[in-house]
């Protein structure tokens, strides 16, 4: 079925969305199956120690805060974004 004055027919626009909602559920399933943090962990952290370095809560200078203390700080914040996401996403339903 080809559109009015020529271009490009309504199966390969079919096809194209198709192909693109296909790679997407893959990428979902991906990532649900996956149990690894998903933001990177040098950006995480350089936005950890901006946010710290504007509170400064009168201790001075915030510049370390310990690996365990971190990786939590990081989970918690994934999932909460995650959580958002998916809230966000009910109305669609």
């Amino acid at each position: 079925m080809q559109v009015q004055g020529g271009g490009i027919s309504l199966d390969v626009l079919h096809f194209n969305r198709s192909l693109i909602l296909d790679h997407a559920l893959q990428e979902i399933k991906y990532y649900q199956k996956s149990t690894a943090l998903l933001i990177p962990l040098r950006s995480f952290s350089r936005l950890v120690r901006q946010v710290l370095s504007e509170l400064q809560w009168g201790y001075g200078d915030v510049t370390r805060i310990s690996r365990p203390a971190f990786g939590a700080l990081q989970s918690a914040t994934e999932h909460a974004m995650i959580t958002y996401f998916e809230m966000a996403f009910i109305p669609f339903h």
